[in-house]
């Protein structure tokens, strides 16, 4: 549900708005760690085998005991020694059910919480790869709990502003060998000829709210055809190509449409989402392109 909703009828879902207030999360584990074992839980996506998203594994561990005697006396160094190997016992029985919950699944972060001991060990026992993927969570939380799940929505939104931003790098390296273009009339006409590889929208946040994007021209009129990437911002762009059967809609609606036809990736900018020392995008949008194309 968007956290803005409006109403209205269209010929094409105005997808944008929902695009922007509650876009969709990659598939990512919730993890809650402590010195017995812990919980496991797939968020999004779905395994090699078809199994569904949300599957939650709780992990008790064999490793016993777990708490250390505060008692002194000659055994306590060995107890103490005991409950070390313990916890390190449970980590790794969790470690490996992380690594389970992975097998198949591309998965974009692995969002740790719980004690920090059973945190730290957990971690030093999961592969390099799934190393560079761990984000920590300084909170001793559950998985299903709505405090871990505002915090990995955090995590989750930090990762795609990070990847945004670095395409948008790209974007700006490449707008001198012909491979970018900006501004309305560019960027439609480049979707309408399918050489749109990244599409990227970004315009103003009213009091700096990013669910709120603001951009002049979403509600304009674009003409449509019945092809997928047939958006003009007149009549004639589509006629001069002989599609006949033209309607209106919303240029936002239009350009969704068009992106998802050509297999272009959307990106919408986060607010302060430019690269220092560049300017914002021409009316607000930009393509990177799929080959160079003279004169763009």
């Amino acid at each position: 549900m968007p956290r803005r909703p409006h109403g209205g009828w269209s010929h094409l879902p105005d997808l944008l708005p929902l695009l922007v207030q509650a876009p969709p999360r990659p598939p990512h584990l919730l993890v809650s760690a402590n010195r017995e074992g812990g919980e496991v839980l797939t968020v999004g996506g779905a395994g090699s085998a078809g199994q569904p998203s949300g599957d939650e594994q709780q992990v008790q561990g064999t490793g016993w005991p777990v708490h250390k005697v505060k008692s002194g006396g000659w055994s306590q160094d060995r107890y103490q020694r005991s409950a070390e190997e313990a916890w390190a016992t449970n980590a790794k029985e969790l470690a490996d059910a992380v690594i389970k919950a992975v097998s198949g699944r591309k998965i974009e972060a692995v969002i740790v919480a719980g004690d920090v001991r059973a945190r730290e060990l957990l971690v030093s026992k999961l592969p390099d790869g799934l190393r560079r993927a761990v984000v920590l969570v300084d909170r001793e939380l559950p998985v299903d709990s709505a405090e871990l799940s505002q915090a990995a929505e955090e995590v989750l939104q930090q990762l795609e502003d990070d990847a945004v931003r670095s395409h948008l790098e790209t974007f700006h390296n490449q707008a001198s060998n012909g491979r970018a273009v900006e501004g309305l009339a560019a960027t439609v006409a480049a979707l309408r000829d399918g050489q749109v590889a990244e599409l990227f929208i970004g315009g103003r946040y009213t009091d700096g709210d990013r669910k709120a994007l603001e951009l002049d021209w979403a509600a304009n009129p674009a003409w449509v055809g019945p092809g997928l990437a047939d958006v003009g911002l007149s009549d004639a762009e589509l006629r001069d190509r002989n599609v006949t059967d033209l309607t209106q809609d919303r240029l936002d609606a239009a350009l969704v449409r068009a992106a998802v036809g050509t297999d272009a990736a959307l990106f919408v900018v986060p607010p302060g989402g430019t690269a220092p020392g560049d300017s914002a995008l021409q009316d607000d949008i930009g393509a990177l392109l799929r080959f160079a194309v003279p004169g763009a």
